[in-house]
């Protein structure tokens, strides 16, 4: 009930500066031309009816709807624009307008509403009701129905006077801007708070759910294992199949809890700079492309590797154990989704050139399934998995990529994937040769 609160609160404080600047017209009075005083009256009148009533309804439903602002708040807010609207509207009429200041009358409404409520449906109806009496204004001053602002100065001393007021009520427009725009971002500031600490809690209690699953399925397949090996007695082939599939699924499980728990960490540790260490790229390289190899063989896959040639080789700096899970982690899902025998996945390395230093691009091209294009922005979300990548490997968990792009968080680089379905992917990392001081 917060907002309603500060709306009743704001016409209060405008009914009190119109208060007090009623008496200084009177004792002004012989100064100033103002025609039909008791208008304003009127207006005052019906805006200290209007504000009570509020002020009533307010109370009357704040306890009852304590919960479920947003579904009085909009009753309230179109009830009072609505009241602001008619009684600027008859002081437009009794007493003219200024045409270069004349949109500022309903200009507070629509800044107010802009700020306080969030749907944006709203906000356009409200402008366009302002925008409509505008128009209707101006119609009716062409047409000599309404007439311009008929309040005239006749002591020519009160001028700098008038000049103040005009500036007072621009310097208030600002500062009712600056002040609802402050209330709005801490309110953003407060609920971003909010949310970072229920992703902090649901992280930690994931992380502490997944630590205690550990023991159990390290038991269970311990288990097995005895079982299998015939350590308690004669086991038969149905029954062995059964002790092999909880076995494979036991290992797929654990992998999971050991991924989660890893991407878990890379989101929550500082990799400071001495964790970096300087490789040449190109050997580290082919390194894997022969611890890879006997994945290749056995889907038929064979593994390439190509180097733009510099003469004192390709050093780059990396957290080395993890630049290495990323590496793995591209190759080996290069090789699961290749599908057929005789297919290439290939590695390029190359230099990119920048004003801020040397970047290197590292990419991992397969000639597998593809993925479709409309998965191509989720494919690093963890568990999210393709349907025809479940159909070739079902053994994945969606894990892998979302480890890649912590990684490459990491080393302060970004990882891009291209792809046409039935044709091949290419995942390429890049990032910078040094990305610390």
């Amino acid at each position: 009930m917060q907002k309603i609160f500060w709306m009743i609160a704001l016409r209060w404080v405008v009914f009190s500066i119109i208060f007090i600047v009623v008496p200084l017209i009177l004792l002004f009075k012989n100064d100033l031309f103002i025609p039909n005083l008791s208008g304003i009256y009127w207006i005052l009148a019906i805006m200290l009816l209007g504000n009570a009533i509020f002020t009533i309804f307010y109370r009357f439903f704040k306890q009852k709807y304590r919960d479920d602002e947003d579904r009085i708040i909009l009753p309230f807010l179109f009830s009072q624009v609505a009241l602001d609207y008619i009684l600027v509207s008859i002081f437009l009429y009794l007493y003219g307008f200024t045409p270069i200041d004349f949109a500022l009358f309903y200009l507070p409404h629509i800044i107010i509403v802009s700020i306080v409520c969030e749907r944006i449906s709203i906000s356009y109806a409200i402008t366009a009701l302002g925008l409509g009496l505008t128009y209707l204004f101006m119609f009716l001053h062409r047409a000599q129905i309404a007439h311009d602002f008929q309040v005239s100065i006749i002591n020519l001393e009160l001028l700098p006077v008038a000049f103040l007021i005009r500036a007072a009520f621009y310097t208030m427009l600002f500062s009712l801007v600056s002040y609802l725009t402050k209330i709005l971002v801490q309110n953003l500031i407060q609920i971003n708070q909010q949310l970072v600490k229920l992703d902090k809690e649901k992280q930690s209690y994931a992380l502490r759910a997944t630590h205690e699953l550990k023991a159990p399925f390290a038991a269970i397949q311990s288990y097995v294992q005895v079982i299998r090996a015939g350590y308690v007695g004669e086991v038969s082939p149905a029954i062995k199949d059964i002790l092999n599939k909880i076995h494979a699924r036991c290992e797929l499980l654990t992998q999971m809890i050991k991924n989660i728990i890893q991407l878990s960490n890379l989101r929550t540790s500082i990799y400071a700079g001495n964790s970096f260490v300087e490789i040449d790229l190109e050997a580290f390289l082919g390194q894997k492309l022969v611890e890879m190899e006997i994945h290749g063989r056995e889907k038929g896959i064979t593994l390439s590797l190509q180097s733009e040639r510099v003469q004192e080789g390709i050093k780059v700096w990396v957290v080395k154990d993890l630049f290495s899970i990323l590496v793995d982690n591209l190759i080996l899902n290069a090789i699961k989704y290749s599908g057929e025998k005789g297919k290439k996945v290939e590695i390029f390395v190359s230099m990119v050139a920048m004003t801020s230093g040397s970047l290197v691009a590292l990419a991992v091209k397969d000639e597998g399934i593809g993925i479709p294009e409309e998965h191509l922005e989720n494919i690093f979300k963890e568990h999210f998995r393709c349907n025809n990548g479940v159909e070739n490997n079902r053994s994945g968990n969606g894990m892998g990529l979302a480890i890649v792009k912590e990684i490459s968080r990491i080393h302060h680089g970004s990882i891009q994937v291209t792809s046409t379905l039935g044709e091949g992917s290419c995942f390429v990392f890049t990032f910078p040769i040094r990305c610390f001081e």
